[in-house]
This record gives structure tokens, sequence and C-alpha cells, in this order.
């Protein structure tokens, strides 16, 4: 997972080889789910997005996990026990993935900016890839897809802002999203 046309099929057909892993192609569960996790909310999609997902309970997260896993499940034909949703925009998500299915595995299939993003640009995707016709967006897309749904400004601002409003939980969700390193780096001003 990381971007259109950025490998996720080759890798898939290279695992889904194996006798233990299906290839499922690319599944709009985690989309949906993120969706539901921010609801009706306004403003900030990224900053509300963390915020709703810090907020939810342990017991609503395996839910969430359990749901996807139920409906993901018509499309698992072989009864092998993985499979890969390739869908490449779940590099939005990869935190509520960490919270909702901490045993899954994840790829994070990359290619050069610039050949990915002009693989998107002359590709016409029959839809849900909206940024893909415009340069700017593509790079902007690419961009936050690099700090998995987090637009975090040079001093990492607004990841700190939306960990803040988060409360309790909102360092585990930071670290999830950005990692561990980038989210300490928030603590501590850069000595560059």
């Amino acid at each position: 997972m990381h971007h259109p046309r950025a490998g996720s099929t080759l890798i898939e057909q290279i695992l889904a080889s194996h006798s233990q892993v299906e290839g499922t192609m690319e599944l709009p569960d985690i989309p949906q789910i993120a969706r539901q996790v921010v609801g009706n909310q306004q403003g900030d999609y990224a900053a509300g997005f963390l915020q709703s997902l810090a907020a939810l309970p342990h017991d609503e997260l395996r839910a969430y996990g359990e749901r996807y896993l139920d409906q993901t499940r018509i499309l698992r034909k072989s009864g092998t026990p993985f499979f890969i949703d390739k869908m490449p925009n779940n590099c939005l998500y990869v935190g509520l993935i960490h919270l909702i299915l901490p045993n899954a595995r994840i790829i994070d299939a990359r290619r050069h900016p610039v050949g990915c993003c002009f693989s998107c640009f002359k590709q016409h995707f029959a839809r849900g890839q909206n940024f893909t016709y415009s340069l700017d967006d593509i790079g902007r897309y690419y961009a936050r897809a690099w700090r998995f749904g987090v637009e975090v400004d040079g001093d990492g601002g607004e990841a700190k802002r939306a960990r803040d409003r988060a409360g309790d939980r909102g360092q585990e969700v930071v670290e999830l999203v950005l990692g561990s390193d980038q989210a300490r780096d928030l603590e501590e001003p850069s000595q560059a």
C-alpha cells in the first residue's frame, strides 16, 4: 500500500503465489471505516480523524476490526490464513489499521515520486482518484501519503496540535500514524 501506480499489483501477485496467501485486489472497507470513525465532523479532516480515532475505546476498535474481517470474508474464497487488501489509499489510514487489526502486516510499496506521480497523471482512473487530474494535486496527495494523512509543518506543529486535542490516547495515535521517532521529534525542537 502506498500510492496508486506504485507497484502494489505486482507485489500482490508475487505474495498470492504462496499457498498461504490470497489476493483480494483493492477492498473499499478501510476507507469506509475511516469515514464512520469521523462521522459528520466538520473542519480539518486529518485532525478530526486523529481526534475521533483517539477517542475510541479499545472494544470499539476491536469491533471495527472484526467487522472488517467479516465484511471481507465473502471475497476470500480460498480459505488461506492470510489475504491481501491492496487498496493504495489505505496508506492514509495506517494508524487506524494498526489499531483495529493489530496483527495485520503492512507492506509499503513505494516507487520514485516522479515515476509514480506521472504514471497517475497519465492514467485515466474510472473513479475514486480525483487527485490524479492535476500535477499539483498529485504532488500534495503523494506528500500526504508519505505522512500517512497528517500534514506536518516544518516544526511538527499540526501533528502536535492534533495529538494535544486528542487527549490521553493522542500520543499513541500520533506514534502509530507518524512513527515513534517522528512523534518524539514533536517534543524536542530541531537542533539543526
